[in-house]
């Protein structure tokens, strides 16, 4: 990966050319309301989703194998990545906010299915469909905030979005854990679906059309 970077070459925008411009550690207090809403948003969904860890054990707790898990985690991945530049090309052409809150709603259905879930059957179309979640939330996700930041914040955005969702993770799996231990592992998975809900709830107020882009 060194390597391949050694041959880039940067170059500065035209826009940035010339333009001075006051350095700021944490900018938190220029950034704009809808990108507050968002990182608000994105946040909720955080705290509350879990490590794929949670899907595994449940998916050993109904008898899968280690084979078949290991090849449904790949069937998963396969799906991900076949359909992550489909709806990354759709998004540039329509709402990322409508994507993303259709992924949001997916991965809450497909939670409340690891809830549910009995059979390996189950479990195989569940992931199909967590691969969709993925693909749908994943670069759309990054690029939606992007979009919202002003052009002198948009590397510090994605820096931030990246704290907001490791810090949230840890919060998410250490709960996720005590509410298998304690009230089993539906209660997980129902906690992790509800973080979808009130994504797609802080989404609501979302406005993109007041998205800073240039």
């Amino acid at each position: 990966s060194v390597m391949c970077i050694l041959f880039l070459k940067e170059s500065r925008s035209q826009g940035s050319v010339g333009v001075s411009q006051k350095f700021t550690l944490m900018p938190w207090k220029n950034i704009n309301g809808s990108l507050r809403i968002y990182f608000f948003s994105w946040g909720l969904f955080a705290l509350c989703n879990s490590s794929d860890a949670f899907l595994i054990l449940k998916s050993k707790a109904i008898g899968m194998s280690t084979k078949e898990m290991v090849l449904v985690y790949c069937f998963y991945n396969l799906v991900y990545s076949c359909l992550s530049p489909l709806l990354g090309r759709l998004s540039d052409s329509m709402s990322r906010k409508a994507i993303l809150v259709a992924g949001f709603l997916v991965y809450t259905s497909v939670y409340v299915g690891f809830a549910r879930a009995t059979s390996p059957i189950q479990i195989w179309v569940l992931f199909l469909i967590y691969g969709l979640y993925m693909a749908a939330t994943d670069g759309v996700g990054k690029a939606l905030a992007v979009d919202l930041s002003q052009e002198n914040q948009k590397a510090f955005t994605l820096g931030a979005l990246g704290t907001i969702t490791g810090v949230a993770t840890v919060f998410a799996s250490t709960t996720a854990g005590f509410l298998w231990d304690i009230f089993g592992p539906s209660s997980t998975f129902y906690f992790g679906g509800l973080g979808g809900l009130l994504a797609v709830t802080g989404l609501v107020f979302l406005q993109p059309n007041k998205a800073i882009t240039r």
